[in-house]
């Protein structure tokens, strides 16, 4: 399949679930895969939007690995595909810094977030993770980068 029809399957996917969620109460918030350490990601490294959810896709996935029991193949065939269209899976991060910014995250609720996270490929949940939880695999992740 053509990176255009890709493309193009992905966005009619997203409208269509868009506009049966329209308020964000249910499967839309499933979209968000990614991007809650994505979007910190982003704001303290300046990435490219695109660039900081690949990376936050590999960071819910070492999630998934600990909390739902999610293959780790499923993340090395991410870490391939991010790959194969030239993303980073990689970054030196200051998980400190990062850990603040995710503080101040609006999913936020007291001591943890709702996070997205895979069971396996194409079925997630939203699951409310401690800070600590999230830590751990931010520092998972901060490792591998470092090798």
């Amino acid at each position: 399949e053509g990176l255009q029809q890709l493309i193009t399957r992905c966005v009619n996917w997203k409208n269509k679930i868009v506009a049966s969620d329209e308020q964000e109460t249910g499967e839309r918030k499933l979209l968000n895969f990614g991007h809650t350490a994505g979007h910190a990601l982003e704001k303290l490294y300046n990435l490219p939007h695109g660039y900081a959810v690949g990376l936050g896709m590999l960071v819910a996935c070492r999630l998934s690995e600990q909390v739902t029991g999610l293959d780790n193949q499923v993340t090395q065939q991410l870490t391939s595909l991010l790959t194969q269209y030239h993303l980073p899976v990689k970054l030196q991060i200051n998980v400190a810094e990062v850990m603040k910014v995710l503080v101040m995250d609006k999913k936020r609720q007291q001591n943890t977030i709702d996070y997205v996270l895979m069971t396996h490929i194409g079925n997630c949940k939203i699951a409310p993770l401690s800070f600590s939880t999230i830590q751990q695999s931010l520092e998972t992740f901060a490792d591998e980068s470092n090798s």
